[in-house]
């Protein structure tokens, strides 16, 4: 169709076969302490967590070319704004459209940090902008084997 490239002739192919690995790799590398500040502020103290942030948002960004690439709203502008607001809250190492994408969820990596959770909630729950709401429903990793578990403890202030 006019006006869309060739998808299979993009660099984000490239792109996310390089990053997939390396995110794996950066996951089982960062840190385990919990810093404070956002993402940008651990550089220096967190070096391993700032690349894992730094590598999934080129992930993030190589998908949302794909989608533009193939007309498809992979991250749509609606959910584009709420993850960009969703990276500004302290503790946030990323904020991604997860799955093949399009208006229906956001998922979002956090440091299992006191207020953290909160603040999230709070700012996805007063999400007004393009008239979006947004629900959010915690779920953590459980024991190898065992897939996510629904968490019943989100509070919202």
């Amino acid at each position: 169709k006019q006006g869309r490239s060739d998808p299979t002739k993009e660099p984000f192919w490239e792109d996310l076969r390089d990053l997939n690995p390396k995110i794996v790799q950066l996951f089982q590398k960062a840190e385990t302490d919990y810093p404070s500040g956002t993402a940008h502020q651990w550089e220096t103290t967190h070096p391993n967590l700032f690349e894992l942030h730094k590598a999934l948002q080129s992930s993030r960004k190589s998908l949302k070319a794909m989608g533009d690439a193939a007309g498809v709203p992979i991250e749509p502008p609606q959910q584009s704004a709420l993850a960009d607001a969703t990276l500004q809250l302290p503790g946030v190492v990323a904020a991604v459209v997860p799955g093949a994408g399009g208006y229906d969820a956001l998922a979002c990596l956090y440091i299992n940090k006191p207020g953290v959770q909160t603040e999230i909630g709070s700012l996805w729950s007063q999400w007004s902008q393009h008239d979006t709401k947004v629900c959010p429903l915690a779920v953590k990793a459980a024991k190898y084997g065992e897939g996510l578990r629904v968490e019943n403890n989100f509070h919202v202030s």
